[in-house]
Order: structure tokens, then sequence, then C-alpha cells
């Protein structure tokens, strides 16, 4: 019924943590793909540590830089009607495929995905949680317009419907926003999302080598994203998106010392917001903007900005 697609490099032990959370499964009928970007630590090994245990195939890949194309490896190997993102330093809990399995025997849907909970340091008791959110009855609308919904590693995709959308994009400069960027054109397809408010499994984001996006490099993700769909949307929606594109480029901009530039993108939305979340959320971002005049005086403003 799954396919497990896990890319990985150079996370041996946190491999091992993922699939021990596979091999506890209440339900078990599923595959497991580990696809690995080329990693020469003993990665092999662990995976094929638990060929006994669970229906498991390794395969070795030259590193890409990025876990789009394991990815799309492991979709077009799986050889079940269901695709489970998993990333190799993530886990699941023991009933996640249960409920996944009997909200997919109750809903029609095209994609399942739920919350998270996040740890660190101690990896037996959570530190915090991470929401994914409904997206409601326009979702392609409200993913471009108030961003990221889904957890990629709670994820379960229909097989026909990430193939009918194509290859997750494999551009290097889209990498730590791949999956957000294929929710979209799932969405734009018309799949159906069904959002299942719970935590079903471990988010762990205290290493290193966890694949985080700074400001800069976000930024260019999300201008990728804003270049392949502005065009395709009505005049209001555009708005609503370029609005969206903006708020998050003062928040760069801030995190750049550009306060000025920042205050005058803030501005322009809370004078005519497209919707009330936007000027919800960029009035909040108002108030850090005037936290950062306070810490600076107006000649370094200056000088930061010309």
């Amino acid at each position: 019924m799954f396919s497990v697609v896990i890319p990985t490099y150079n996370r041996a032990d946190k491999l091992k943590r993922a699939l021990a959370s596979l091999k506890i499964q209440s339900w078990q009928e599923f595959e497991v793909l580990v696809c690995d970007d080329g990693s020469n630590d003993d990665t092999k090994s662990v995976a094929m540590s638990f060929e006994k245990d669970l229906d498991i195939k390794y395969i070795y890949l030259e590193n890409s830089g990025g876990p789009a194309r394991p990815r799309n490896f492991g979709i077009k190997k799986a050889k079940y009607d269901w695709i489970c993102f998993l990333d190799s330093d993530d886990w699941w809990y023991q009933n996640k495929l249960t409920e996944v399995a009997q909200k997919i025997q109750a809903f029609s849907s095209d994609i399942y995905y739920h919350d998270l909970d996040v740890y660190s340091v101690n990896e037996n008791i959570p530190c915090s949680k991470l929401h994914s959110r409904d997206l409601g009855e326009t979702p392609y609308i409200e993913l471009l317009a108030y961003g990221n919904g889904i957890l990629n590693s709670s994820a379960v995709v229909r097989k026909k419907s990430l193939i009918g959308v194509g290859d997750i994009d494999e551009n290097k400069d889209l990498v730590s926003m791949e999956d957000y960027d294929l929710w979209i054109r799932l969405a734009q397809a018309q799949a159906k999302f069904t959002y299942m408010p719970k935590s079903l499994g471990g988010y762990w984001i205290n290493d290193g080598d966890h694949v985080s996006a700074n400001s800069l490099r976000g930024l260019k993700c999300r201008d990728i994203i804003y270049k392949k769909n502005i065009n395709v949307l009505s005049p209001t929606d555009k708005s609503l998106f370029q609005q969206s594109f903006d708020l998050h480029l003062a928040a760069v901009s801030v995190d750049n010392k550009k306060i000025v530039k920042a205050t005058f993108m803030i501005l322009s939305i809370l004078t005519k917001p497209r919707s009330l979340r936007l000027f919800t959320k960029a009035l909040k971002f108002f108030k850090v903007i005037l936290k950062e005049y306070v810490k600076l005086n107006l000649n370094k403003i200056v000088s930061y900005e010309y």
C-alpha cells in the first residue's frame, strides 16, 4: 500500500533511527526505498542491517547536492500507490501508517499530512511542535499567499498525482523549498488535500547538517516560485501573491539591516492590504521593524541603505 521514500546523505546514525521507527509500525504493508545521494559513510550497511525486518531497497546515486533527485528516483522505483516522504533525520510514531491508512479509507484525497513534534538534544522529549495547516477550499492560492503548510516528513501522496505533475524540481537554487514548490504544483493540478491535526512523528533540529535556508537562500527560492506562478494568476490573486512576496522580501531586508526599505514595503501592505491575514502578519512585522529602529541610530540606517 505504501512506499516510503527516504533521501539521505551522510546521515547513517540518523537513518538508523528513522528505519527503527518503520520497523515498529503497527501497519506493515509497505516498502522502504533508501535513496543515497552519494554518501561516503556507512549508510549502506545501516540500511541493509534492516533487511530482515523491512522490505527495504538501498539505491546509491551520484551526489546531486539536494534531496530532489534521490526522491524522484525513489518515486519512479516505488511499487505501491501511495508515496510517503520521510527525511532521514526524522522519524514516525508507531501508529503513523495505520492512521493514514484509516484516513485514506474514509476520505478521497490525493495528499494526507499532519503535525510533527520537534526534538532537540533529547530524542525522547519533544521541545515544541510544528503545525501543518488546513489549506481550505483554494489550496493553490492558500499556499502561494501564506506559505508552505505541509511538513515534508508528514506527507503521503498518491503516486498517480505525483507522476501527473512531473518530477520534483531538481534546481539547486530550490533546495529547502522543493517540497513547497511540489505542493503548489499539485494544488494547481486540482489535487485534494487532507490535513490530520495531530503529531504522528518527530522532527529533529539540533544538527549542523540539518538543511535549512538562510534568509537570502529563502529569497532566491521564493523568487523562483514567484516567477513560476505570477503570470498564471488572476489580477486579484496576483496582487495577493505580490504582497506575500513583498512581506518575505521585507523580512530579508531587515535581516540585512536595510530597515528603510523594509519599512516602505510593509507600509505599502498596511495601507492597501489584500487580505486580513496579510494585514495582520504585516502589522506584527511592523512592530519588529520599530524595534530595529530603536537599536540603530539614523546614521547607521542611512549607511546600511546607501
